[in-house]
């Protein structure tokens, strides 16, 4: 029930690498799902692990979003690559000026959007800071969004700069680059972390 999804949420938090599987199971639980052990997963194979990642998504989404608003000051000293409030790697980066810093770089958490300060030239995976090794890739068609990529972890994550569309939403313009996530995936790169849409 609603308790049991809303405990799950609470508990997301500094898990450790496997910190979100066993809330997120509880959570689908609730509504009479089979609960998987990390065996069980790991036999199924990797897409029946990503089936479940989409619906406790869609599920816990909404609770853990409202538990991001009711508290979402950023620690003064967090210089982590997952989210404070509930310990979710970030699904997009963010550019904008703001006041003191040009060029303030921000991640977006994939659960709770929530925001926090991150170091420009360094990848949010595994913290590459030679400039040489982060490779941008942008499309004429949506000059607002680009791809950050990392050469040493091949992973990337899409950044939406508020500095060319203030209009932009960067959850949803994320979502609607498809085309840098095709680009990518044949550079033989890896997201983040997958969007709702699988990419």
């Amino acid at each position: 029930g609603t308790e049991t999804i809303k405990s799950a949420a609470h508990a997301l938090p500094y898990r450790g690498a496997d910190r979100q599987l066993e809330p997120l199971r509880a959570a689908l639980g609730s509504w009479g799902k089979a609960e998987k052990t990390g065996e069980d997963v790991e036999d199924d194979g990797e897409e029946q692990e990503e089936d479940f990642y989409f619906y406790a998504r869609a599920f816990l989404e909404p609770i853990v979003t409202s538990i991001a608003q009711a508290d979402s000051s950023q620690p003064t000293d967090w210089i982590q690559n997952f989210c404070f409030v509930c310990g979710e790697p970030p699904q997009v980066a963010v550019l904008r000026d703001l006041p003191d810093a040009v060029g303030h770089r921000s991640l977006m958490c994939s659960i709770c959007a929530t925001e926090w300060r991150f170091q420009r030239l360094t990848c949010p995976h595994c913290r590459e800071t030679e400039a040489d090794k982060l490779p941008v890739h942008t499309a004429e068609s949506i000059a607002h969004v680009r791809v950050d990529a990392c050469t040493t972890c091949s992973r990337y994550v899409k950044t939406v700069d508020l500095r060319q569309d203030g209009t932009a939403v960067p959850l949803v313009d994320e979502l609607a680059a498809v085309e840098l996530d095709i680009w990518a995936q044949e550079q033989g790169l890896t997201k983040l972390r997958a969007n709702v849409l699988g990419l």
